[in-house]
């Protein structure tokens, strides 16, 4: 398909990584990345993706971490956040980002999330 979407997949377990590119693969090229530093280098190189997914949990350069820098970078980003513990002050760091547009806990629903995929991508149309 020629006209595959970009995904960015930012998570340290690798059958979250797992997962998330077999949801994605049939209409996304997915970049997959193990930590914060390796996904903010990636959007930062290689420019735009439709769709990122960031674990906040993660060693090295946490989600919160990663989230601050990509927001400064490029607000427009589209970033689900992913992850098994948000407590209230993560939620509130969250809320602060224009790149934030959808919180999902782990393990999340995969038809919640295609649809937050799809209701993302489209208010670009």
């Amino acid at each position: 398909m020629a006209n595959k979407k970009r995904a960015l997949i930012i998570d340290d377990e690798w059958i979250m990584r797992r997962l998330l590119d077999d949801c994605l693969r049939e209409t996304h090229e997915c970049s997959i990345v193990c930590n914060g530093k390796e996904g903010f280098r990636l959007a930062s190189e290689h420019g735009m993706y439709d769709i990122i997914t960031m674990d906040l949990a993660m060693p090295g350069w946490d989600g919160i971490s990663s989230l601050a820098l990509i927001d400064t970078m490029n607000p427009e980003a589209k970033i689900i956040v992913l992850s098994g513990f948000i407590s209230a002050e993560d939620m509130e760091q969250l809320e602060s980002f224009n790149c934030v547009k959808g919180v999902l806990d782990k393990p999340f629903n995969q038809k919640a999330f295609l649809d937050l995929v799809v209701a993302l991508e489209n208010e670009d149309r």
